[in-house]
């Protein structure tokens, strides 16, 4: 199970190439930022923060992505690796697998550097706190996100075998420093201890606390967290927290007319991610191509939009956004603002920004939706889907019975499908969509198939899809022909394959056990 790895350069913390990336590491610790008063620990803290994004390989790999042919624009090069279930090509850029695993340590890295200087000057009080706090949630929110990547599903039967991650904690003080892959259980029992650790500390006085881990974005962050560990009493307690007496508050509100939802293209891009709403509780600009790529050769198809778009769900209703787009090549939902940050004036050049919700609002709703129907309180799990139909869904109206979420109409819709194989909405093969490694009755498998739907709409292009893949162990269906070829082939990711953690990233598979199942690739099927 355990191998040292010598050097967090080979965990791939160096800047490789100059993708705005961080030298912090590559400096002798002695010649690293001094922190001598608490400004001076909130400036580092900001780097906490990973400033690479997870969600174009978490949505390229899920069913919300069809490859489109080659006709089609084909974003990055190793987006048909990340695609078809394959060991990636190497790359450090932004949006790869291996650019998420070097920023997320990274920003490990600088956490672990505040948290000691912290310590060194001895800083006490409310400020000193909220520093803590934050750096320690956010190094929580860090490790999660690694696993989610590069871990199989958590199996509370089978985690204290399986394999789980490096866990740095302290700042490095000599240039060869060895770490071993811990097993999962130990990763989760590390990032279940910062993150209520932290979550104690963490304050709202920022002077612009919708780019830190405030009190709700750290709420928010718990149910997620606690989802996965099922742990759903906690998942309760923390999305009461974040949404308080009345979710509809905090919830996005897209089907409301004269707003920006429901204005031009641009005003819909901006509004989505824009720290002013109060759905979005923690929001990141990020280097990332996402904004321009989201629409690339393998994403949204007319058979998927059609999908979403027709009410194929248990109220047969659509959604209150458009899709744009004026062929099949360039589909897509605006939902990312770009900042193009340039670093030469004279050539006009510079990187690609977008701006992303790391948390808000809807996710933490369908937690605790899926929690209250873990917890057999289905009245409560009806009530927050009502909420999220009353913001989300076209020509809303309250007195129409259609738009009415009732236990007879989620029974009648999924009894035929529990426990069974149905086939892809969007391919037609038949697969398992739910095989999660918690125990459930029949009427929960319902009630949570209802949150998974509505929560596919409430979230595409944005990565969440890929969580809910690997927390109900779904069957992925992907083709690989173009959609109009005479000959469409198949390839279909198991929930149980290992596959569904991304290989590690090449420059680290030599110093520690790499992830099973990429022996041979996934052969393909026909109908």
């Amino acid at each position: 199970m355990k191998s040292s790895l010598s050097s967090l350069v080979l965990l791939g913390l160096m800047a490789l190439l100059p993708v705005g990336c961080s030298k912090f590491l590559s400096q002798n610790p002695d010649d690293r930022t001094q922190i001598n008063d608490i400004e001076s620990a909130k400036e580092l803290a900001v780097k906490s923060y990973m400033d690479y994004s997870f969600v174009p390989i978490f949505e390229i790999r899920s069913d919300n992505s069809v490859d489109k042919g080659s006709r089609a624009n084909l974003a990055k090069i190793w987006h048909p690796d990340i695609f078809k279930f394959k060991e990636f090509a190497t790359s450090s850029y932004q949006d790869s697998p291996q650019g998420v695993w070097r920023a997320s340590f990274e920003a490990v890295a600088h956490i672990n550097q505040v948290l000691y200087e912290l310590q060194r000057i001895g800083a006490q009080g409310e400020e000193a706190d909220q520093v803590r706090g934050e750096v320690l949630v956010a190094r929580a929110y860090a490790m999660y996100m690694l696993a989610q990547a590069f871990t199989i599903p958590y199996n509370p039967a089978t985690a204290a075998t399986d394999l789980g991650l490096p866990y740095p904690t302290t700042p490095e003080n000599k240039l060869l420093q060895e770490y071993d892959r811990l097993n999962l259980k130990e990763t989760y029992d590390l990032i279940v201890k910062d993150y209520e650790e932290g979550y104690k500390l963490v304050g709202d006085n920022y002077k612009a606390p919708k780019f830190h881990f405030n009190r709700q974005a750290a709420a928010a962050f718990g149910t997620r967290l606690y989802r996965t560990l099922h742990n759903w009493d906690r998942v309760i307690e923390l999305g009461t927290a974040a949404l308080g007496n009345d979710p509809l508050v905090y919830t996005r509100k897209i089907n409301q007319k004269g707003t920006p939802y429901q204005s031009t293209y641009y005003d819909r891009r901006s509004i989505w991610s824009m720290e002013t709403e109060k759905c979005n509780f923690l929001v990141a600009v990020s280097v990332s191509g996402w904004t321009r790529d989201f629409n690339n050769r393998y994403g949204m198809t007319t058979r998927l939009m059609k999908y979403l778009q027709n009410g194929e769900n248990f109220l047969g209703v659509g959604p209150a956004y458009s899709v744009f787009g004026s062929n099949e090549f360039v589909l897509n939902i605006p939902k990312f603002q770009e900042h193009f940050r340039v670093t030469n004036q004279a050539t006009n050049t510079g990187y690609v920004n977008t701006q992303f919700v790391l948390f808000g609002g809807d996710e933490v709703l369908f937690n605790l939706a899926e929690a209250y129907a873990m917890k057999n309180e289905f009245a409560k799990t009806e009530n927050l889907l009502q909420i999220f139909v009353s913001n989300f869904m076209k020509d809303y109206d309250s007195k129409n019975e259609k738009f009415k979420v009732t236990r007879q109409k989620i029974e009648e819709y999924y009894k035929n499908k529990v426990g069974k194989e149905s086939p892809d909405p969007v391919h037609g093969i038949n697969v398992n969509t739910f095989n999660p490694t918690f125990q459930y009755t029949p009427e929960q498998e319902m009630y949570l198939r209802a949150c998974m739907d509505m929560k596919r709409i409430a979230f595409f292009h944005e990565g969440m899809r890929w969580m809910d893949i690997r927390q109900y162990r779904m069957d992925v269906v992907h083709n690989v022909e173009s959609e109009g070829g005479a000959k469409e082939e198949f390839i279909v990711l198991k929930g149980t394959d290992p596959r569904v953690a991304f290989q590690l990233p090449n420059n680290v598979i030599p110093y520690l056990p790499k992830n099973p199942g990429y022996e041979s690739e996934i052969q393909p099927i026909t109908k």
